[in-house]
Parts: C-alpha cells; sequence; structure tokens
C-alpha cells in the first residue's frame, strides 16, 4: 500500500551457483495457503501468506488496503505446484511490478551446504536438516518445510550484523491462514521486552515495555483519548514485525502465553515485514527507511503553536496574535477549531465570522503567524461536498449500495470513501483554494474514523478490513492537494489518526483528547515514545488536557514544560483558555521562560528534523532513555531523550518536590545537570529537586546545543539565523579533572553535532541543495601546548565545518556566542586572530553575556548555584563577534595547565 514500495531501490547482487539468474524469492505451497518471501529492502525479508483461494492477481486479498501482487506470474515460476512440490525457487530481476522485490535475496545453501547451519540449528532445533538459507544484507532467514502436517512451517530470523548468526525471532507454531482470519505466533524468551505499537489510552496504562499485554488492532476514540495502535512492534531480542494488515485484529504480547507473540486480523492475506537490529536505533531506522523517510516540514512548525476549541471570529484571532507581539512572545501558528467554516463539507470559511479570508491570512503571515484549519472525513447534508459526493458517487454506502447518512454531531452526515481514488481527487481539488489563499496546513481531526458503521461499505472493501488505514487514504488526499496548489511548499498535516506510511505525506500525530488530570499527563511520556518508535517523529499531546475541569496552574506549568520537549508544542481546550497568561502571574512568568526557551531551541529541533527525513538516517526526534543499547531502567516510562544532547525528566505528580532518574547509556556516557552545573555518568541514579519552575535536564557531555538568539526574543520564524549562540558542553579531556568522564579525546577530533539552515519553508533544500549544513569538532591544537610570559597554556580548537552550502541560504555572517561549560577557558582567540581576556587571576569571571538558563530563568529559579563545597561546572559565555557564516573557521580556546 506505500508508495515506496513501487520505487525500485535495486541493487545487483548475484547468487552463487546461478550466475547472473538473480533469486526473486521463494514460493512455499503448503495444505491452505500459499507463502511467497521476497526481499523488501537490504536486511529487511517481506513474507506473504494467502490463503489458496486469495491466491491470484486478478482476486487480491481484501484484508488489504491495496492489492497485494503475487510473485508468481506467467512465465518462469508462473506454473501451479506440481503434485508433492513444497518449495520453488523464482529466479528473475526484481520488477517494477513487484513492490516488496525491491533487493535481491541470496540463497546460502541447503542443510550443511550453508556455513552457518550448524549453529542456526542449535539455536533453532526445528528447523531440522534440510532448512533453505536466505540471506537478505545482514539478515538471515532459515525456512524448513517439516512432513507430517500440511500446514506446518518453520523458520527463524538470524542477525549477521556481528559476523555470526544470532536468533532475533523465530515462528512458533504454524501458521494459520483461513479464508476469513490469519494467524501468526513468534517464541517470546523470558526475559525478551517488546516495544513500539504507537498509542495507547491511558487506562490501558500505556508503558514502553509491553510484554504480558494483548492489544486491539482497531483505531479508537470513543471516548477519548486516542487508542492507535498498530501491528510494528520491536523485540530486545533484536526483531522487527509489522504486519502491513490493517483490518481489524489482534496483538498478543505474552497475555495468554507468556511464550508467545501472537498477531491475528480478519482476512484472507497477511503481508508480513521481519527484520532484524542489534539496536532499538537499527530497528526502527530500517523500517522508516524502507516505507520512506518523512519530508523535512517548515521550520515554523517546530515553534509555538497556538489553539483551543475554539476561536470564533477574525477580529478574535487579530486581538490574540497582536497580545502575543505586545508581551513579545513569538506565535508561529494558530490553529482553528469547527468555527472556521459554516457547515462540515463546505471546506470554504465562514465569511461572516471571518470576513476576506485571503487578507486574514495574509495580515497574521506578515506578523508571523501561519494558520492551520481542522477538518473531518464527514460531510452534512446541504454541505458543497455532501452534493459532489452524492453525484459523483464517492460516499461510503450501505450493504445495498445506497449512500450511508446517519445521525452526526453537526447533522445528519455521510462519511467520504477515502479508499476509493476519485473520493481523494475530488477532496484534493476541494482544498486547493484554501491553500492558494494562504493555509499553511490542515487539522485532520475523528479520521479513525470515529463513527464507522459496521455494515459501511467501501470502494476497497467492508468497515472491518479498510477501518485502520482509512486515515493514511485521507492523508493522501490533502498531500495531493499540497502537491497541486502549493509544489514549492512543504505539507503540514496533524492528524488523530494514521497508519504506518502516513508520515510520508507530512503528517505528525496528537494523542487525541486527553483530560485535565495528572494521571492523564503522566501517560503522555510512554505514548509519546511510543509513537515516535513506530515512526511518527512529529508527536504532541494537548498542553493542558482537552477535556474536564480546568487545569490548575501548577498542572498546566509541568505539562507545558513536557510539551517544551516534545517535538510539536501546542497547547489546547475545549471552551477553556490556553494562552501562556491564562493561568496567573506565576505560571506567566515560568510558561514565557520555557516558550522562549522552545524557540531558542528551534536549530536544535531543526537538526533532528533534517536526520530524520534524511534517507539514510530515519531517527526519531523523541527517543527513549535505551535508545542506545538495551539497557533497560525501571523509571525508563517517566524520561526520554530529545535527540542525541538532551535528557529530561518531566514531573507528573502533584506538589513533587524531587525525584529519582537513572542517566542514559553507560559509564562511558557522562551528563551535565543544566540547572546545577554537576556531571554524572551514564548508568548512575541521581535525586534532583523540582521546584515549579524546573524541569530535570541534562546535557550529553561532548555535545552541542544551537541556539537561536532571535528566537528567544520572540522574532518571527524564517528570518535568517544572524545572531547564534553555540552551547558547548566538551568531552572528558576539557572538563575539570575530578569532572572528566567520558571518553578523552587526546588529540583526536571529537565531532560534537551539527546545525542546519535553508529557506525554512520551502522545498528548494531538495530540488535545487539549496542549505548549508555546519558541523562542529572540538580538536586538541597541534602544539597542544602554549608557553607564554613564563605560563603555559592547554590549547583546543573549536572547530565550525562547512559541509555543505549553497549561495541563496542567509546570513552569509553572523554573531557567534558560545556559552562553554568545560574547563574554564583564560583566552580565547576568533577568526581574526584578536585574542580575548576570558578569565585572570584577578577576575573570577568575564563574560560576553548571561548564559542561557541565568537570562532565561533568572527571575523564577536560580540557575547553576549547587552548595559551595561542590566542584561543578560553571558556563563562560564568549562573545566571538561576527564571523562568516558560509565558511569553514576555527576558534581557539587556551586554558591553564593545571
Amino acid at each position: 500500500m506505500h508508495p515506496t514500495q513501487g520505487k525500485s531501490r535495486e541493487r545487483k547482487a548475484s547468487s552463487p551457483g546461478y550466475g547472473e539468474r538473480a533469486l526473486a524469492g521463494v514460493v512455499v505451497f503448503r495444505g491452505s495457503y500459499v507463502l511467497e518471501v521476497t526481499g523488501a529492502t537490504d536486511g529487511m525479508f517481506r513474507l506473504v501468506f494467502r490463503h489458496r483461494r486469495a491466491w491470484s492477481l486478478e482476486a487480491p486479498p481484501r484484508g488489504t488496503a491495496a492489492p497485494v501482487p503475487t510473485l508468481l506470474e506467467e512465465g518462469e515460476g508462473g506454473l501451479p505446484p506440481s503434485e508433492g512440490e513444497s518449495l520453488r525457487l523464482v529466479f528473475r530481476p526484481p520488477s517494477p511490478s513487484l513492490p516488496a522485490a525491491t533487493s535481491a535475496l541470496t540463497v546460502l545453501g541447503l542443510g550443511r551446504t550453508c556455513p552457518w547451519h550448524e549453529e542456526a540449528r542449535r539455536q533453532v532445533p526445528r528447523l531440522g536438516e534440510f532448512p533453505l538459507y536466505l540471506q537478505n544484507g545482514d539478515a538471515l532467514l532459515a525456512l524448513a518445510v517439516p512432513e507430517g502436517d500440511p500446514d506446518d512451517l518453520a523458520f527463524a530470523l538470524f542477525s549477521l550484523a556481528s559476523g555470526f548468526p544470532l536468533l532475533a525471532g523465530e515462528l512458533a507454531m504454524p501458521p494459520s491462514i483461513r479464508r476469513a482470519d490469519v494467524r501468526i505466533a513468534f517464541a517470546l524468551d523470558r526475559q525478551e521486552r517488546v516495544f513500539g505499537v504507537g498509542e495507547l489510552k491511558p487506562e490501558e496504562n500505556p508503558t514502553l515495555d509491553l510484554r504480558g499485554r494483548r492489544i486491539p488492532i482497531y483505531h479508537d476514540h470513543l471516548p477519548g483519548p486516542s487508542h492507535l495502535a498498530f501491528p510494528l512492534v520491536y523485540t530486545s531480542r533484536g526483531m522487527g514485525f509489522f504486519a502491513d494488515h490493517p483490518a481489524r485484529g489482534h496483538l498478543d504480547l505474552g497475555a495468554s502465553d507468556p511464550t508467545l507473540l501472537v498477531y491475528e486480523g480478519e482476512g484472507a492475506a497477511l503481508p508480513l515485514y521481519l527484520w532484524s537490529g542489534s539496536s532499538l536505533a537499527e530497528l526502527v531506522g530500517r523500517v522508516v527507511r524502507f516505507l520512506g523517510p518523512p519530508p523535512l516540514p517548515p521550520l515554523w512548525l517546530f515553534g509555538y503553536l497556538q489553539s483551543k476549541y475554539g476561536y470564533r471570529t477574525r477580529a478574535e484571532v487579530e486581538a490574540l496574535v497582536e497580545e502575543f507581539r505586545r508581551r513579545g512572545l513569538g506565535l508561529d501558528a494558530v490553529f482553528l477549531d469547527l468555527y472556521w467554516f459554516r457547515r462540515m463539507g463546505d471546506l470554504s470559511f465562514d465569511e461572516e465570522a471571518f470576513p476576506r479570508p485571503e487578507e486574514f491570512l495574509r495580515t497574521l503571515r506578515d506578523r508571523g503567524t501561519e494558520v492551520v484549519l481542522i477538518e473531518e472525513p464527514y460531510v452534512v447534508e446541504g454541505s458543497r461536498l455532501y452534493e459532489v459526493g452524492l453525484r459523483e458517487g464517492v460516499l461510503t454506502r450501505r450493504p445495498d449500495g445506497t449512500p450511508y447518512v446517519f445521525p452526526f454531531w453537526s447533522g445528519r452526515a455521510a462519511l467520504w470513501d477515502f479508499t476509493d481514488p476519485r473520493a481523494r481527487n475530488l477532496w484534493a481539488e476541494a482544498h486547493e483554494p484554501l491553500l492558494r489563499a494562504g493555509v499553511a496546513g490542515i487539522w485532520t481531526d475523528l479520521n479513525e474514523p470515529e463513527d464507522h458503521p459496521p455494515d459501511a461499505v467501501h470502494r476497497e472493501g467492508p468497515a472491518s478490513l479498510v477501518h485502520n488505514a482509512f486515515a493514511y487514504r485521507m492523508h493522501e488526499a490533502v498531500f495531493a492537494a499540497f502537491s497541486r496548489a502549493l509544489p514549492d511548499a512543504r505539507p503540514v498535516v496533524l492528524s488523530r489518526s494514521a497508519w504506518p506510511g502516513s508520515w510520508r505525506f507530512g503528517v505528525g500525530i496528537w494523542s487525541g483528547d486527553t483530560r485535565t488530570t495528572w494521571s492523564d499527563l503522566a501517560a503522555q511520556i510512554p505514548v509519546g515514545i511510543s509513537a515516535s518508535l513506530t515512526g511518527f517523529f512529529l508527536w504532541n499531546s494537548d498542553v493542558g488536557g482537552f477535556l474536564g475541569d480546568p487545569p490548575s496552574p501548577e498542572m498546566y506549568v509541568r505539562w507545558f514544560q513536557f510539551g517544551t520537549f516534545t517535538p510539536l508544542l501546542r497547547p489546547h481546550g475545549a471552551f477553556q483558555d490556553r494562552e501562556p497568561w491564562a493561568f496567573g502571574d506565576e505560571a506567566y512568568r515560568i510558561v514565557r521562560a520555557y516558550l522562549r526557551l522552545r524557540r531558542g531551541l528551534l536549530p536544535y529541533w531543526y537538526a533532528l528534523a533534517r536526520e530524520a527525513s534524511t534517507a539514510g538516517e530515519g531517527v526519531p526526534l523523541l527517543r527513549p532513555a535505551f535508545w542506545e543499547s538495551w539497557a533497560f531502567a525501571e523509571d525508563a516510562d517517566r524520561s526520554f531523550l530529545v535527540g542525541p544532547a538532551i535528557f529530561v525528566r518531566p514531573v507528573v505528580e502533584p506538589g513533587q518536590e524531587a525525584v529519582d532518574v537513572v542517566l542514559p547509556g553507560e559509564s562511558r556516557t557522562a551528563w551535565l545537570d543544566v540547572w546545577t552545573g554537576k556531571v554524572a555518568r551514564g548508568g548512575t541514579r541521581v535525586r534532583v529537586s523540582t521546584p515549579l519552575a524546573k524541569i530535570p535536564l541534562w546535557l550529553r557531555v561532548g555535545s552541542i546545543v544551537p541556539v537561536w538568539e532571535g528566537g528567544v526574543r520572540g522574532e518571527r520564524v524564517g528570518s535568517p539565523w544572524e545572531e547564534f549562540r553555540l552551547v558547548v558542553v566538551p568531552p572528558g579531556l576539557w572538563l575539570p579533572s575530578s569532572e572528566a568522564v567520558g571518553e578523552p579525546e587526546g588529540s583526536s577530533c571529537a565531532r560534537l553535532g551539527f546545525w542546519y539552515e535553508d529557506d525554512f519553508s520551502t522545498t528548494a533544500h531538495r530540488i535545487r541543495e539549496a542549505f548549508r549544513e555546519t558541523e562542529v569538532f572540538l580538536c586538541a591544537a597541534e602544539p597542544l601546548f602554549l608557553e607564554e610570559d613564563g605560563v603555559r597554556y592547554r590549547r583546543a580548537k573549536l572547530v565550525l565545518r562547512v559541509r555543505h552550502d549553497h549561495p541563496d541560504v542567509l546570513p552569509r555572517r553572523r554573531r557567534l556566542l558560545v556559552e562553554w561549560w568545560g574547563r574554564p577557558a583564560v583566552w580565547a582567540v576568533g577568526p581574526q586572530g584578536r585574542p580575548t581576556l576570558v578569565r585572570s587571576a584577578n577576575v573570577d569571571a568575564r563574560s560576553a553575556g548571561q548564559a542561557l538558563g541565568e537570562l532565561l530563568f533568572g527571575d523564577v529559579l536560580p540557575v547553576g548555584r549547587a552548595g559551595a563545597e561542590e566542584e561543578v561546572l560553571r558556563p563562560q559565555v564568549i562573545d566571538f563577534g561576527e564571523i562568516p557564516a558560509d565558511e569553514d573557521i576555527a576558534l581557539e580556546l587556551l586554558f591553564a595547565d593545571d
């Protein structure tokens, strides 16, 4: 069903002993079903189980949202099985007509002819004497057809990444492929953990490790928040599993039998993807790269997004924007809920409430604020698209073929049938005027769909078989509208429902109608991380909660702090204010500081988004603490990484004065507490105080965090980054000796990170490579020591290397501040060669300005003030003045040699 699967990623491969005849796949014939095995991409296998009666191109299985092509066509391999035949190799170059066959397989041998046979059989005795071994990249699939039960099958997935076969997953029992349902079971080790799946409701007790759960695979939001679960999981043994099967089903992750991971669903065919990985990062990256990475969003989407249900008039919205300007706060987008139109299905502004909409949109954009509009997949009687749907026959139907009209919250309505290509085309056409007028994003709500009659019939099948992928088809339509109306713009879609791969259409998701309770706030941490692990890198929860009594100032502050470090920051509430100043003066001062911090961090968020949108990366922005290893801590559901450099532990309980947290990684990793200046090793349990203004926050030793000074001041997004702050936490050699944790770099260069710039809104970065990427290294200078006036100094160079540049990218020069969290520097030498005194014997510290924490939080929270008896790091802010932004430069730091 994914368009990326139709784009060939062929690589030439020859199978030993078969000359130029590449192996396209393997077909296994069993009593009631046929299994086809192909290569999806390097390291990933695609297995399609089909009931015998569903096995043909002319009659594709109805259990998927798109026809699943069969491997066997006319010609070689296309003949029906001969009597007694159980397995057939199909030799043919991967074909564009077979979307799954994008990676040729290699036959390693049968039984002992494979060099890994004895080790594989030792780990999985059920493979027997003569399994067929197939290699795809660093993954090995062993496939055996036992005698006896005509439906029996054995296979196991191994990783060859270490040069030795390590078991990642194995089939536990014969698959059940019948005419109306499918079932497959994998073995679970006693200590194996299971991650992924997506979003669960708070009452489902969402956790990162889902071992022991039975989870419905059927999108649901009645009541909210969202249950948005996908058959996409990763195991700590190193297996990735994705059933691209959007029919109603269940995942049983050791609930019924603690030794089994079971997927079962409706339909007569099951497309399944299996792959291996040595870490969670590798497992997630592989499936995202296969389904296709998300496009790079516009920069404004990572700023401050204001929403509520709802802003009713143009005058109200313009007054809101003006109030943000008056307070010196950046407002990057306003989300308009259900009051912008007159009838659901008009897809046009109500010009009584929002007169002259093009002027309105232009005025807000000129002030730096974009507009995002809500829509739902329903059209009410009398609306413009209801009449179009009746005329064109693209409304969901009853079993008798008549349009399915039913009572809806806004009147009698019908569900638009997005599984029909004509319906998608008409929906896209209806959006084009809005997008050309200046609408920047679409907010697709209720598209599980929330009201979905069980007897409804769609172009692609009955409701139960298409329900979970319905939103995916809606996303295709909205993406098509962007592509037609604004081909140079980047699509923005925020959706309540989705299917893996929806992110390719610029889709982010949110967790639905959260309630204003502390338990709902606490649940958002594992929900957000799990959503990110299933590929949805753009995610948020409604800051403050959506439904219920108004949140207390404390709850709003804590939720806002959490939201500051999620990919999208969007307060939202039902018939309640969610503006930063709505909860009293103390809450406002705190929230204002976090809002400014969020916008200052835009270069960091943008660099993470660039990584996520690059085909070779596929890494989420929000990551669990055990992202880089399988070191799972018991408090993993309460903390997370933002990219590689930031670690956060939100406060999610009322009146909480302190929290305990285990820092990520092993002892070679170290973390700086930005509030106290203390450094501690990974794996260490620390206790930190949590006054209301403070969210526990650490920076990785050996990293950078780029900060846009204009964002802190409330300047509009889109202007060049002419004033820049580089927060540097150097690796161990450049920390005071008592804090020298982490791996010392010696005389080598350590890469600390990068930042990325383009025009922040168009596709020029992709079409014309109009972007700039700057890497940051810390190097021990040569010679390492310098003596002057009898004083010996140790030298280091902070190197800014422009890896890629384009003349259209601005600025060409910028002012640079370096906030240095390391061994105190005495002198700094910029690119002009002029030394700047940073510290002397008579002056404890002299800096060019305040550290970021003091600048933002100095009036609400003591920053960097640990006890006098404790040795901690203090930041130095060094002003290097105006430097070239488009060429490599080296900034030298000199330290007293202790």
